[in-house]
C-alpha cells in the first residue's frame, strides 16, 4: 500500500500536471478570444497558474518528489463537446471552460488540503488550502464575467 507521503507527492504532481496544461490552454484562449473582459481573466488566471506550479514545484522538491513528466489532463474534456461558431462563442466558451477549471482546481486542492491535514503535513494542508481559496475567488470572478459576456454578444449579434 501507499505511503500518506507518497500519496500526497503523487498528488502534488497531478497539481503540477494540471497547472502546467492550464498555463499552455490560457495562452492559447487568450490568441483565440477578442473580447478584452474574457482576456483580462484569462490573463489573470495565467498569473495565478504559474504562481501555483511554481509553489507545488518548490513543494515537490521539498518531500523529494520529481517533477512528472507532462501528461494531457483533464482540461481539454471540455472541447469534443462544444465547437465555437464564431468570435463570439469563443469567449462564451473560454469563460465556461475557465469556471469549470477553476471548480475542477478548487475540488483537487480541498482534497489535498484535507488529506494533507489528516496525515500530518500541514505545509501542504496550507499550500492547497491557499490554493483552493485562489481557485474560488478566480471562479467567483469569472461567473461574474458569464452573464454580462453572453448579453453583450446578444445585443451584437442581434443587431
Amino acid at each position: 500500500m501507499e505511503t500518506s507521503e507518497a500519496r500526497i507527492i503523487r498528488y502534488l504532481q497531478d497539481a503540477w500536471n494540471i497547472e502546467r496544461s492550464l498555463v499552455d490552454l490560457l495562452k492559447e484562449m487568450e490568441e483565440e478570444v477578442q473580447e478584452e473582459h474574457v482576456v483580462h481573466v484569462s490573463e489573470k488566471q495565467w498569473t495565478m497558474a504559474r504562481e501555483h506550479l511554481r509553489e507545488v514545484e518548490e513543494r515537490l522538491a521539498l518531500l523529494d518528489g520529481r517533477i512528472p513528466s507532462r501528461e494531457p489532463m483533464v482540461i481539454r474534456l471540455g472541447e469534443p463537446w462544444e465547437r465555437a461558431h464564431d468570435e463570439y462563442d469563443k469567449a462564451i466558451r473560454a469563460l465556461r471552460k475557465m469556471f469549470a477549471t477553476q471548480n475542477s482546481k478548487m475540488a483537487m486542492y480541498g482534497a489535498l488540503a484535507h488529506f494533507a491535514h489528516t496525515v500530518g503535513d500541514e505545509k501542504t494542508a496550507q499550500l492547497a488550502k491557499s490554493h483552493e481559496d485562489g481557485s474560488m475567488q478566480m471562479a467567483r470572478e469569472v461567473l461574474r464575467l458569464i452573464g454580462p459576456v453572453a448579453s453583450r454578444v446578444a445585443v451584437t449579434v442581434s443587431r
